[in-house]
């Protein structure tokens, strides 16, 4: 909860800088792991694999989108 909360708090103070006509972020998770070629997140010369970076975080994608939702990529969803 204190990293969470920690997290949050950098964001909204980070977000407060960007000007009024830009979109500011609402909501973020943070990723479990790190990209890493054990998990098929990147190639051998360190791009990033983005159809399985988007397989991976779907849920918790789609949780930021539906608030209402209870499942666990829900709770993993912090808001501001």
């Amino acid at each position: 909860p204190a990293v969470r909360r920690r997290l949050s708090d950098e964001v909204r103070r980070a977000s407060a800088a960007i000007a009024e006509k830009y979109a500011r972020p609402r909501a973020f998770v943070v990723a479990r792991e790190e990209p890493s070629l054990s998990n098929g997140e990147i190639t051998p010369t360190l791009k990033v694999v983005k159809s399985k970076v988007i397989d991976n975080y779907a849920p918790m994608v789609r949780a930021i989108f539906a608030p209402g939702s209870s499942s666990r990529a829900t709770k993993e969803v912090i808001r501001l």
